[in-house]
């Protein structure tokens, strides 16, 4: 939920890049003992961890304005979302979030428009809707919120549902 502090930019870096060809090929990627004691024990586990470390760095490049980095960063994810689709509305929010970012409205108006976030994941439909709102898209907002507030009542009155 915070920026990740400074010291931590260059080990986590490090260990995207020695775990990318790996991930990106589908290889199995067997977890570290220290993976292990956490209960992460599967390569599936590991590609989690990875993403997420990996997101976090994308939004400390964003945060700094560094492009080079960014982009970077972004290829190598864009190849390892593509075998774990369950992380698409994750990047195409952090692609919203970079054109925001960098104030490039009619590029966030467009990936805004292509994109649809997965009903299974009210979160991203969220996010989508705070982009929208503040590129003044209120109607357009409105309407992903309440979509996305009734997929969650349905969920909470529905058994077998889960987010």
């Amino acid at each position: 939920m915070v920026p990740l502090f400074s010291n931590w930019i260059e080990p986590f870096q490090k260990a995207v890049d020695e775990l990318f060809e790996n991930l990106a090929a589908s290889h199995s990627v067997q977890p570290s003992l220290e993976f292990m004691r956490r209960d992460l024990s599967s390569s599936s586990d590991v590609a989690d961890a990875w993403l997420e470390i990996a997101f976090g760095l994308l939004r400390e490049a964003r945060e700094t304005y560094n492009a080079e980095r960014w982009n970077a960063l972004k290829v190598q994810i864009d190849k390892v979302v593509g075998r774990h689709p369950q992380y698409s509305d994750r990047n195409n929010y952090e692609v919203a979030l970079w054109q925001m970012w960098n104030v490039d409205r009619d590029s966030a108006k467009g990936m805004l428009s292509r994109w649809q976030p997965s009903s299974r994941f009210p979160l991203a439909a969220m996010w989508k809707a705070g982009l929208l709102a503040e590129l003044d898209e209120l109607e357009d907002a409105r309407n992903i919120l309440r979509a996305a507030l009734l997929e969650i009542k349905r969920g909470t009155t529905t058994p077998g549902i889960e987010y």
